[in-house]
């Protein structure tokens, strides 16, 4: 029975071999398979730049007051007190309003003849429009004269006038302009003695032809366009800007409510108060 058989000692001498050549093959492919795979990381991958599209700054639209006007008004003034000449890029300009006559006789009164030719005030910095804060104008329109006639006075009217008018400037607190400013414009200021005119040299006065109060406005608007542009460029401090930028668009204001309440044809209204404006997105 002995020599038959295999006993259980020489059983495990044959089997203990058998498991661990099986091991050793394992480890040895487990080795092959790690050595042959890549090495990995543990970093992030860094995404790819992407070109950013530059910022494009977007022209602002176009101005309908300016797309509709003959011309820019730059200077407050009418007419030449001799001559009765419009003045030059003044608020009766022939060349943006076109050709503007007297009448005959001892009045003396402008008489505009066309109605299709309005002008403009160009503004030094965008104003909030009067009726929408949230559209901004950077013009003013300002309507054809034959929308502003003036008005013959007699001379008890003239006088009567003039009177109150010197009172008024001269009376006057916190203006900026001077009264010789403004009385000049009106001939009441006596340039040699630098003065205004008494009551026996305003009582002297011939009848006038008095400009509308529309045109006290308009004055006004480009007398604070003219003095806001001047102190940007003299870098004037920002609390003096701030206060000219406040009475531009009060002096804008004040002429947008007087046009309103103006005895105007419709068509005349909307391109006085530039709801060209308003309509555009």
């Amino acid at each position: 029975m002995a020599s038959a058989g295999v006993s259980t000692a020489t059983m495990r001498s044959f089997t203990v071999p058998a498991v661990a050549l099986s091991f050793a093959l394992a480890s040895a492919c487990g080795a092959h398979e790690t050595r042959g795979a890549e090495p990995s990381s543990s970093a992030p991958e860094e995404p790819a730049h992407v070109e950013q599209p530059a910022h494009v700054e977007q022209p602002p639209p176009p101005d309908c007051v300016r797309e509709g006007s003959s011309g820019a008004v730059r200077e407050p003034y009418s007419y030449h007190y001799r001559t009765f000449a419009p003045e030059d890029g003044g608020l009766y300009d022939a060349a943006i309003f076109g050709p503007v006559h007297w009448t005959a006789g001892e009045e003396r009164m402008p008489e505009a003849r066309r109605d299709d030719r309005g002008g403009h005030i160009e503004l030094p910095e965008p104003v909030p429009h009067p009726r929408d804060p949230r559209i901004e104008l950077r013009s003013v329109p300002v309507m054809p004269p034959v929308h502003r006639r003036y008005v013959q006075l007699s001379a008890e009217e003239t006088h009567r006038w003039a009177r109150a008018e010197r009172d008024r400037v001269m009376s006057a607190r916190g203006s900026d302009d001077s009264p010789s400013e403004l009385l000049g414009e009106q001939e009441l200021w006596n340039d040699v003695e630098d003065r205004p005119l008494t009551d026996e040299e305003i009582e002297a006065l011939e009848p006038i032809a008095q400009e509308p109060p529309v045109g006290g406005h308009y004055r006004r608007v480009v007398n604070r366009a003219r003095r806001l542009r001047r102190l940007v460029e003299l870098d004037a401090p920002v609390a003096v800007i701030g206060g000219e930028r406040a009475r531009l668009r009060e002096a804008v204001t004040a002429l947008f409510a007087h046009l309103e309440a103006m005895e105007l044809p419709d068509e005349v209204r909307r391109r006085a108060t530039a709801e060209c404006a308003l309509a555009r997105p």
